[in-house]
């Protein structure tokens, strides 16, 4: 059954726009990892292919395994309905996939966020639910953008009203999707991985001009941590412009 169900997860998550490595999508180029802690995980990402540009999606469903797993499979329906139906709006997304899961799975509620890169327009539109925001690289001032939209987790209660905040896009900009797994992970010495560290890695790898920058995380993460076990799922989502 454990098997079974992660090949239906792999559906989930691995569609025709996650068959190799490295990808581009309307200019913009795209990389992943998915490392689940256990044979199936609670995460979830997404590259929705729209008129306008692209939309990426993360989740974390609280919890692990069989649950968390069935949870994800309803988020993509509904991000598979809404993205669609709100091509523009990534706040109306987000209102939309709340209602829609906490209607089926309201006692396992999720983190999620939401992106709307507009490729014609050089805008990128984010709507947040409880989830950590993108590290947001602009390379005109080579630095990180601060993102200050708020929003609680989906399926905590029926009626939320979500929000956005958008932001010019530049050639060389790069968004770095992430779940708290990375960040909560502990090494021998009973240190997190953290935030700092995280946008540290992150920012040394762009001025370095790794070619594979999330390898080059997932090296440090893994040097740090000593072990290759890890109590969470990992999941990474670089966006390039």
């Amino acid at each position: 059954d454990l098997n079974h169900a992660k090949e239906v997860q792999r559906y989930f998550i691995n569609n025709e726009l996650f068959t190799k490595p490295t990808n581009t999508l309307k200019g913009i180029k795209y990389s992943f990892i998915y490392k689940p802690c256990l044979e199936v995980g609670g995460d979830f990402l997404n590259i929705s292919p729209l008129n306008s540009g692209v939309g990426v999606t993360i989740a974390d469903v609280v919890g692990h395994g069989i649950t968390a797993a069935m949870a994800t499979g309803v988020i993509k329906s509904a991000f598979s309905i809404y993205v669609d139906q709100f091509p523009d709006s990534p706040a109306s997304v987000m209102t939309a996939v709340n209602e829609h899961y906490h209607s089926i799975m309201a006692k396992y509620f999720a983190t999620c966020y939401y992106a709307l890169i507009n490729t014609e327009k050089m805008t990128v539109t984010f709507a947040k639910g409880g989830h950590h925001h993108p590290l947001f690289w602009k390379e005109k001032s080579c630095s990180l953008q601060q993102i200050s939209a708020k929003g609680i987790g989906i399926g905590i209660t029926d009626g939320t009203k979500y929000m956005e905040e958008t932001f010019p896009i530049e050639p060389g900009d790069k968004l770095l999707f992430y779940t708290d797994g990375i960040l909560e992970q502990r090494n021998r010495k009973n240190e997190m991985f953290g935030m700092e560290r995280l946008e540290q890695v992150f920012t040394n790898a762009v001025l370095e001009d790794i070619p594979d920058k999330l390898k080059f995380i997932e090296e440090h993460f893994f040097d740090f941590c000593g072990h290759i076990e890890f109590d969470d799922d990992i999941t990474l989502l670089l966006a390039e412009i």
